[in-house]
């Protein structure tokens, strides 16, 4: 959550505000744009949040109390939360596409970063788990990105893809083989 929110935040140069830098000032002028500012982060904060989070939050003006207090509520279970998402990593198997596998596996892996980064998996692991969450199919490519020199994740997504094309190309020749065989049996069966 918190990713998002300082992009956010930064974008409209009000991350102090969140972090409390900022003093709420005493003079009328300096303070309307204060006021200003600090509505503006507390509610970029509280526009992402879930109903559920959002109920812990309700209330409370100041943006620097609003994060600190979100921040709190999220550190507390964040090494169950770690847990949980080490262990997604570490099972996941690809379901849609090579972009989607590395997208997945690159969220996972910032998420655990943001979290504790002393566990935030290498980028050599996210090679072996998207590699290890490939079918059967693509045991070719796996046996020569092995050999090969690729140490980049980019890389080795780049190659899985170029396979993934080609793997939907050979599946849709065969579709059509097999309707062209289905169409000249029935002609057969036909004369």
């Amino acid at each position: 959550w918190s990713e998002l929110i300082t992009e956010a935040l930064k974008g409209r140069a009000i991350w102090q505000y969140a972090q409390g830098e900022v003093d709420e000032p005493e003079d009328k002028d300096q303070l309307q744009i204060w006021t200003q500012n600090n509505a503006i982060a507390s509610g970029i904060i509280k526009g992402t949040l879930t109903e559920s989070q959002l109920g812990h939050v309700m209330g409370i003006d100041k943006a620097s109390v609003v994060w600190n207090t979100l921040k709190t509520i999220h550190q507390s279970d964040g090494t169950a939360r770690v847990r949980s998402l080490l262990g997604d990593f570490m099972r996941y198997r690809l379901v849609t596409t090579i972009d989607d596998g590395a997208s997945t596996l690159t969220r996972i892996q910032n998420e655990i970063g943001n979290l504790k980064e002393t566990s935030k998996p290498s980028e050599d692991m996210k090679i072996e788990a998207l590699l290890a969450s490939l079918g059967p199919e693509y045991e070719f490519i796996v046996a020569g990105i092995d050999v090969s020199d690729s140490t980049k994740f980019e890389d080795v997504v780049a190659k899985l893809r170029k396979a993934e094309a080609r793997l939907k190309g050979q599946g849709q020749g065969q579709e059509q083989n097999q309707a062209r065989l289905t169409t000249t049996t029935s002609k057969k069966k036909k004369g």
